[in-house]
């Protein structure tokens, strides 16, 4: 004869840890993360970054690797995404071969994930892919591939037309210029950097047209025209915009005091432990 078994409650201290472990997306099953923190660790999570064979993606994917988020990386070149295999644990980065136009290949990469992100971008054309088949109807594609996923949760990048989308502005608090950030470059690395003289935009256009008829990639009219928008707004009260910063929490920080943090591994052997010395000219407060 079987005897009933008595179930004890958890204790309050386990049930408090193991509720910390649990998390329930939007239209997703329940995700449990465990394991040690930190790289060995598995979030219980699963991203696509497409474009993560770029500048950013890279990063993006070394972040959520060792986080222990398991990254799908879609590809188009076998030697572009070598690179990211070691970012994670064991089985935590997955290469697939995709097609930017192939809706079944983007079905595939998005299939067991709970979180996209799309970055890919180019700032040229090819005989292959014009701005448009890349920033407008790619990036369509694959938001409708990624919501009719059910498993998805979160869409991230840039997309247009599928998903409603916000505009949010982050400006520092500062206004710099071009020259102003090449003198802060110059003073913290204590390289001499070469200012090169302002070329007017009808000669830079001109220039960037008879460009395009080379086969590999040079400066771009698209481009041209981005270098000479003034970031620099004002509200309807004509004042500088102060940007959404309120909106996440985060309170912006001047680009002098965070400088050195990137520009170091730019120093010389001799230079490398000097102090830092900023310009005596700096940026305008916004």
């Amino acid at each position: 004869m079987l005897l009933p078994q008595t179930v004890r409650p958890l204790r309050p201290k386990l049930a408090r840890g193991l509720a910390q472990q649990l998390t329930v997306p939007p239209r997703s099953k329940p995700v449990i993360s465990y394991g040690p923190a930190g790289r060995s660790a598995v979030s219980g999570h699963v991203a696509t970054v497409f474009g993560c064979t770029g500048f950013l993606g890279r990063y993006l994917v070394s972040k959520l690797a060792k986080a222990g988020t398991q990254v799908i990386v879609p590809f188009r070149d076998e030697d572009e995404k070598r690179h990211l295999k070691v970012m994670g644990d064991l089985g935590q980065v997955v290469p697939l071969m995709w097609d930017i136009r192939d809706p079944d290949t983007i079905a595939e990469c998005v299939r067991h994930s709970d979180v996209v992100y799309n970055l890919v971008g180019r700032e040229y054309e090819t005989k292959n892919y014009t701005f448009e088949d890349v920033n407008v109807t790619g990036a369509q594609l694959i938001a409708e591939v990624s919501m009719a996923n059910s498993a998805l949760s979160n869409l991230v990048g840039g997309v247009k037309g599928a998903t409603e989308s916000i505009t949010y502005n982050l400006p520092g608090p500062t206004v710099h210029s071009y020259a102003s950030l090449l003198n802060l470059i110059q003073s913290v690395t204590y390289n001499s950097i070469g200012f090169a003289p302002t070329i007017p935009k009808s000669v830079m256009m001109t220039a960037s047209k008879v460009a395009q008829a080379a086969w590999w990639p040079l400066l771009s009219p698209d481009e041209v025209e981005r270098r000479y928008i003034d970031d620099v707004g004002t509200d309807a009260k004509g004042e500088h915009w102060q940007g959404d910063w309120d909106k996440f929490g985060v309170t912006p920080e001047e680009v002098e005091n965070l400088a050195i943090t990137y520009l170091r591994r730019y120093r010389s052997a001799v230079n490398f432990s000097r102090p830092v010395v900023l310009p005596s000219t700096r940026g305008t407060p916004a």
